[in-house]
């Protein structure tokens, strides 16, 4: 005998037991299963812009990225600079510049902050700083998520 567990609406099981080729009669009564689940639907918290991106970490697990260990000044200063940039960000080349690091040491910096996210308890997927390559200029262009940027703004910005 095999057990399996899904979660999600009932659409959305249906469409995974069809996926892993369990017959319909089977998929009836593991919907019907899911709709005695201990949680009803009205107590079930509603989802918000911030959950809704699976790419996105939360506002609390990004306050745990910068706190579990202490920043030193130049990520301190990093986070700063990717925050002030706003929307529109700011493009890697520019951010080692205004950090007087060369690209290799800019690199490693990075590298070193995505051990501190990779190693952050509670951290599964998901991503700290949204990202995109400028084609045009040949390096990645940086910026923060509403989640992490009030992250920053909460443990770099205002304890500066």
């Amino acid at each position: 005998m095999r057990a399996l567990l899904l979660e999600g609406d009932p659409d959305e099981v249906t469409k995974a037991l069809q996926n892993l080729g369990v017959s319909s009669a089977t998929s009836s009564a593991a919907l019907s299963l899911s709709s005695t689940d201990s949680e009803k639907p009205e107590e079930r918290s509603e989802s918000t812009e911030e959950d809704s991106d699976p790419g996105l970490i939360t506002t609390p697990l990004a306050r745990k990225v910068i706190t579990r260990i202490p920043l030193k000044p130049m990520p301190k200063q990093m986070l700063t600079i990717i925050y002030e940039a706003g929307e529109k960000g700011i493009l890697g080349t520019n951010l080692a510049k205004k950090l007087g690091y060369s690209s290799a040491q800019f690199r490693g910096m990075m590298g070193a902050f995505g051990r501190r996210i990779a190693n952050t308890p509670g951290y599964s997927k998901g991503y700290f700083f949204s990202y995109e390559w400028d084609y045009d200029k040949g390096t990645y262009r940086y910026w923060l998520s509403g989640p992490v940027r009030e992250a920053v703004r909460i443990e770099v910005i205002q304890k500066n």
